[in-house]
Parts: C-alpha cells; sequence; structure tokens
C-alpha cells in the first residue's frame, strides 16, 4: 500500500499550494514473529549501506523505542530486543536514512 506524504508551503497569493509526494518507493519490511512477545526479527531490505534509525511509534505517536545501526546493500536482518517493556498493542516501526523515512511497518506487542 501507499503513503503519502503532505507538504504545505506558502503560496504568493493567499492559497495554499499542496504538494504531495508517493512514498510508494519505500522499501520492504516484515517483522517475525508479530505479534512478538520479546524480541523480533526485523528483516529489511537496503539499497545502501549507510546509517540507520528505527523507531517504534505508539498509536499517540510517541517513540518508545529507537535503535540505530549500519547496514548493508541487501536483506539486512536487525534484532529488535526488550519487547516486553513495552505496553501491549500496536506500533508503527519507522526505518529512516538521512532524516528521512527509508521504509515503515507494523509490529504488535502481545500482552503477557
Amino acid at each position: 500500500s501507499d503513503y503519502w506524504i503532505v507538504k504545505l508551503a506558502p503560496a504568493a497569493t493567499s492559497d495554499v499550494t499542496l504538494q504531495l509526494e508517493s512514498t510508494a518507493r519505500l522499501s520492504a519490511i516484515n517483522v517475525v514473529p508479530n505479534p512478538v512477545q520479546n524480541t523480533a526479527m526485523l528483516r529489511i531490505e537496503c539499497d545502501a549501506e549507510a546509517e540507520y534509525v528505527i523507531e517504534l511509534i505508539s498509536a499517540f505517536g510517541t517513540v518508545v523505542k529507537q535503535q540505530s545501526v549500519h547496514l548493508g546493500i541487501g536483506e539486512q536482518a536487525v534484532h529488535l530486543t526488550n519487547m516486553e517493556s513495552l505496553p501491549a498493542g500496536s506500533y508503527e516501526v519507522l526505518v529512516s536514512r538521512g532524516n528521512k523515512p527509508f521504509t515503515r511497518g507494523r509490529v504488535v506487542v502481545a500482552g503477557k
């Protein structure tokens, strides 16, 4: 599915210009197991060797977990640990590179 980022930019007139940028180019992401109780494996297809930031974001928009990793090209795996410390629920997994979203997905943390 596509995600859309909306950028608002003031125009020379009193009108507001909406610029839509499709993020359909985002890489595939897979989290297993899902739902997770304590440790999960994040699998991601990377198109460049770089520093990536992985964030887990609650339904309230709060970053509840953040991890920086150096990943190579191709399919990469990152362990997400201590997931049992989070309240049960659904979380967005946002992977960024160079302060720009690279890919995103969802993970469900199971109750104890």
